[in-house]
C-alpha cells in the first residue's frame, strides 16, 4: 500500500459488526469489488485478500523476518509468546543433556525455567484476550489515484479495554481457552517449586492433574486457531502463516501433555520421556510464535493473507 495518505481516498467502510462468522465476504456493489475478511487477519491488523472486477490484488512489501513494533499489542502477544517458548526450551534442554558435573544445574534450572515459562504463557494468554477486545470494528477499502484498491484497518478511538465480553466472537472463546489454559498451567509450575521441601503434597492432584488439564485447553484453543482460518473444517489452510502457527500449537500442547503423562505414570522414577516430551513441546511452541511473529511484522506479506 502506499505509504502516502494524500494519495489515497475511502471507497468504503465495512462495519465488521456485519459478519457472523470468522470468515466474511464484503461486497462493494458500486465498484464490483469482493473483500475477503477474516477474523484473526483483522484483529492482527494483516491485509485480507481483495478480488476486484479485473483480477486480485494483492499487497506488495519487503518480507521481514524480525522487527519491533513496540505500539502494536500484537507484536507483544507473539514476543511474549516467543519469549515463554524460549525459557521452555531452556527448560527441555536442561532435562535432556547431561549435567552429571553440574547437579545443581540439573536440579534447580527445570525448577525456575519451569515458575518464569508458565509466568509469561500466563501473561500471553491475557495479552492474547485482550488483543480480540481491542480488535478494531472497521475495515477501510482505500484506493490510490492510480485506480489501484488497497487495504487498510481502520483503528478505533475507543479507550484500551482490559477486560469485557463478546460471546459471539469465536476469537474471544479461542483465547479465553488458552488463557484457562494458561492459568491452570501456572499452577505446576508453582508447585514444582515447593515438592522438594513439601513432600506430603499431593504430586498427581496438583502437579500431574493441572499439566494434563492446562495442556489440554491449549489443544483445544489450538485446534480452534486453525479453524479459524481454514475455509471449512475439513479443509486445511496450507497457504495461511495462522494456521501453520495453530498446527506447531497443537503439537506443543500435546507435547506438554504427554510430559505431564509420562511423569505420572513413571512417578518421577524414569523421567527420560517426560523431559523429551517438554523438549519437543517447547520446541514446536517456539516455532509457533515465532510464525506469529511474522504475521504481526509482515501485514502485506507476499501471501496476502
Amino acid at each position: 500500500m502506499n505509504s502516502d495518505a494524500s494519495l489515497m481516498r475511502e471507497l468504503r467502510r465495512f462495519d465488521t459488526a456485519e459478519a457472523r462468522s470468522f470468515q466474511h465476504v464484503f461486497r462493494h456493489a458500486e465498484a464490483g469489488i469482493e473483500l475477503h475478511w477474516n477474523a484473526r487477519n483483522h484483529r492482527k491488523r494483516r491485509s485480507h485478500p481483495l478480488k476486484t472486477a479485473d483480477g486480485v490484488y494483492a499487497a506488495r512489501a519487503r518480507y521481514r523476518l524480525f522487527a519491533v513494533q513496540w505500539r502494536s499489542l500484537s507484536w507483544w502477544v507473539a514476543a511474549v509468546f516467543t519469549l515463554g517458548s524460549l525459557v521452555w526450551l531452556i527448560n527441555g534442554l536442561v532435562t535432556v543433556l547431561p549435567f552429571s558435573d553440574a547437579p545443581a544445574i540439573k536440579a534447580n534450572v527445570p525448577i525456575w525455567t519451569a515458575v518464569l515459562g508458565g509466568g509469561i504463557f500466563l501473561i500471553g494468554g491475557y495479552l492474547s484476550w485482550s488483543e480480540v477486545l481491542n480488535a478494531p470494528l472497521y475495515v477501510s477499502l482505500l484506493q490510490d489515484d492510480e485506480g489501484r484498491h488497497s487495504r487498510a484497518l481502520h483503528a478505533d478511538d475507543h479507550r484500551f479495554r482490559w477486560f469485557g465480553l463478546q460471546p459471539a466472537n469465536w476469537g474471544y472463546w479461542l483465547n479465553l481457552a488458552q488463557l484457562l489454559g494458561a492459568t491452570i498451567f501456572f499452577v505446576p509450575c508453582v508447585v514444582g517449586a515447593l515438592l522438594a521441601t513439601h513432600p506430603a503434597i499431593d504430586a498427581f492432584t496438583w502437579y500431574w492433574l493441572p499439566q494434563m488439564i492446562g495442556a489440554t485447553w491449549f489443544v483445544i484453543a489450538a485446534w480452534m486457531a486453525m479453524r479459524e482460518v481454514q475455509p471449512s473444517v475439513l479443509r486445511p489452510a496450507w497457504d495461511r502463516l495462522g494456521w501453520w502457527s495453530g498446527l506447531f500449537n497443537l503439537l506443543g500442547a500435546i507435547g506438554f501433555f504427554l510430559c505431564a503423562w509420562f511423569g505420572f505414570k513413571s512417578d518421577f522414577q524414569d523421567p527420560m520421556l517426560s523431559n523429551r516430551s517438554t523438549f519437543i513441546g517447547s520446541c514446536c511452541f517456539l516455532i509457533a510464535s515465532y510464525l506469529m511473529l511474522l504475521e504481526v511484522i509482515n501485514p502485506e506479506g507476499p501471501e496476502g493473507r
